[in-house]
């Protein structure tokens, strides 16, 4: 399955760690700064509060605040420490959006080409064992039908280039979407000539990715099939800039 972000485990741990102990530091130091106003004592600066809330605290601070009935008058704190939550709410949000999905290296199987069978249609050896992998999301012309008037000129213009990229023995990076295996019961798989760095950018993909590479050069159309999707419109990019350049077979494309 595709998983993975640019986050780490390890990284998660840590940032929930810091922002426990940020808004913990918080929520203490504006009940000391409250009692210590009681007692007439030295002061906690209203900017070491701020700069807690900011830093992170802000939940802590805005707790601290309503438990000890402190600041609630002062609208730096009783406005700021709310406004500050609430940017660092929003930015969170954004930040978990759009972080950079990265699969662990373990998402991927490597494997070595065998034999390109059509434009979408390779062997592989996995592990020992040989393989006839269905690439996800795309649909070549035919050029391997037993079926008479089945395979076209078009298809074996897709199979040689796709031939031109796989060359026997070549080293390729299988990465899965929902399902394994297709009603043939052949695995279903991006294949990929490079581990991508950045798997959701689009020209990195239309570098290192077989199934892409396909699409992009006008060898192959899109084909959308739920549940596997993870790359459907990166594809459909792929395919509309294809057919506005006119390239490989791509004219046979254009009409939906």
């Amino acid at each position: 399955m595709l998983q993975g972000s640019i986050l780490t485990d390890n990284n998660v741990l840590i940032a929930i760690i810091y922002l426990a102990c940020v808004n913990v530091l918080a929520f203490a130091l504006f009940g000391i700064d409250k009692h210590r106003a009681r007692k007439g004592a030295w002061r906690i600066p209203e900017k070491t509060l701020m700069l807690l809330a900011i830093a992170g605290g802000s939940v802590g601070a805005l707790i601290g605040m309503l438990v000890f009935r402190h600041k609630t008058r002062k609208p730096i704190f009783s406005i700021g420490v709310p406004i500050v939550l609430a940017v660092q709410i929003a930015l969170g949000v954004v930040t978990t959006n759009n972080a950079v999905q990265i699969p662990d290296t373990e998402d991927f199987e490597i494997a070595t080409v065998e034999y390109v069978v059509d434009g979408d249609t390779v062997d592989v050896l996995v592990e020992g064992q040989e393989e006839r992998v269905r690439l996800i999301g795309i649909d070549a012309p035919e050029s391997a039908s037993h079926e008479e008037g089945v395979n076209t000129e078009e298809g074996e213009k897709a199979t040689e280039y796709l031939r031109s990229c796989l060359k026997a023995g070549k080293i390729v990076y299988l990465q899965t979407d929902q399902e394994d295996r297709d009603r043939f019961d052949r695995p279903l798989r991006y294949m990929w000539t490079d581990l991508p760095e950045n798997p959701r950018d689009i020209d990195e993909i239309a570098k290192k990715m077989v199934n892409a590479r396909m699409v992009a050069n006008g060898y192959a159309d899109t084909m959308r099939i739920e549940p596997n999707t993870y790359y459907a419109d990166q594809l459909e990019t792929l395919k509309t800039r294809a057919i506005k350049q006119g390239v490989g077979v791509s004219y046979l494309f254009t009409q939906e």
